[in-house]
């Protein structure tokens, strides 16, 4: 009788009957594979792999043994299912974690990683930048409209463009109100009259720059 080819990869110790088989070179205990020998028939060694790169004849598993925990192992379902292979061969009692084979589940997880940790954040990331540019664009705007409002019209009606303003947009007017004091030096004129015995010379304030304006509060 020969036996299929066979291999089975663990991610941690093989345990026989509670202890784990090791390397007879380097002692390593973990992530070893098992896999059919060179010669398939059943009462044969199953050949062995350590990490570190180490092979030999596995004389405590048979090709027959390694069949049998292939045949018992777990596949996994779900993503978080761990696959194992356990049981009972010739009163030896074994029990050994596989490396994870992929499942259908893997896909659902990966995908909700993808888009908890890399699309979900992106979104909101455009999202704030599409709202910032709305109220820069709605500040702009309303700054235009304002300067208009200022020039045509007094300040009544302008209070009465910013209580409006606000109750549309739900922002604060573009631009506040602001109170205009007038030049001490000329008094709100602009201009400064020289007079003399001979003639009169109008020049521009050089304290408001002919503005007529002090400054804003």
């Amino acid at each position: 009788m020969i036996l299929p080819k066979t291999e089975l990869r663990f991610s941690g110790p093989l345990l026989l009957d509670g202890l784990p088989l090791t390397c007879p070179t380097c002692a390593a205990d973990t992530n070893l594979t098992l896999a059919t020998g060179r010669l398939p028939f059943p009462a044969l060694e199953a050949w062995a792999n350590c990490p570190t790169g180490h092979g030999w004849d596995e004389e405590k598993v048979s090709n027959r043994f390694l069949w049998a925990m292939y045949q018992a192992r777990t596949t996994r379902m779900k993503a978080d299912d761990i696959a194992t292979t356990s049981g009972v061969f010739d009163g030896v009692v074994y029990f050994g974690e596989l490396v994870p084979e992929w499942c259908p589940d893997d896909i659902r997880v990966a995908a909700d990683q993808a888009w908890r940790k890399l699309v979900k954040p992106a979104a909101k990331r455009r999202l704030r930048l599409g709202r910032r540019a709305a109220k820069v664009a709605t500040r702009v705007a309303g700054e235009a409209v304002w300067d208009g409002v200022k020039k045509a019209t007094g300040p009544v009606t302008a209070a009465a463009f910013v209580a409006d303003w606000q109750a549309r947009t739900g922002t604060a007017d573009p631009t506040p109100i602001t109170t205009v004091r007038k030049c001490p030096s000329c008094k709100g004129k602009g201009q400064l009259t020289l007079k003399s015995n001979i003639h009169g010379l109008t020049v521009p304030c050089s304290l408001c720059s002919g503005t007529g304006e002090r400054d804003r509060t």
